[in-house]
């Protein structure tokens, strides 16, 4: 998948040799980060610091799901032009707007090694609630939000 996403960023290349770079890439990257960085470390903290985003969008789906009783139409889910859940451009501004609020929220109570915010250090005390306040931050924002907007659904 990675020599398609070559492919996709515009690499005029075969798809055999999209792989091939990749591989090269992905080797030497792999052999640099095991062999002469603190590979370990960097990736939890990458760890740490990707629960800002991926809390929220989960509350997202978990509420979305909720919402529409867990009806989906497959059909459309699956269709070329986005079908119903297209929205505008392919973006639902209300999944938007609640995804950026759990990010803040998320990021304001983070207490990682790379990034510590003030306002865990200090009114938390250092303890790390991003992956708490992902969630109910962006959940109950995209409730409020969409709840009307989805009822008939």
């Amino acid at each position: 998948s990675s020599g398609m996403s070559l492919l996709a960023m515009g690499l005029n290349v075969s798809r055999p040799k999209a792989i091939l770079i990749d591989a090269v890439l992905a080797t030497g990257i792999s052999v640099y980060a095991i062999f002469f960085y603190d590979f370990t470390s960097t990736f939890i903290a990458f760890l740490s610091l990707m629960v800002a985003w991926v809390a929220p969008w989960c509350a997202i789906f978990a509420v979305d799901f909720h919402l529409r009783r867990g009806r989906y139409d497959g059909g459309d889910l699956l269709s070329d032009d986005g079908g119903r859940y297209r929205y505008g451009n392919g973006w639902h501004g209300y999944a938007f707007i609640a995804w950026i609020a759990g990010v803040i929220a998320a990021l304001a109570c983070t207490s990682a090694d790379m990034f510590k915010s003030p306002f865990a250090d200090k009114v938390l005390g250092g303890a790390d609630l991003s992956i708490v306040a992902g969630l109910i931050v962006s959940g109950l924002v995209y409730w409020l939000l969409a709840r009307r907007e989805l009822a008939g659904e």
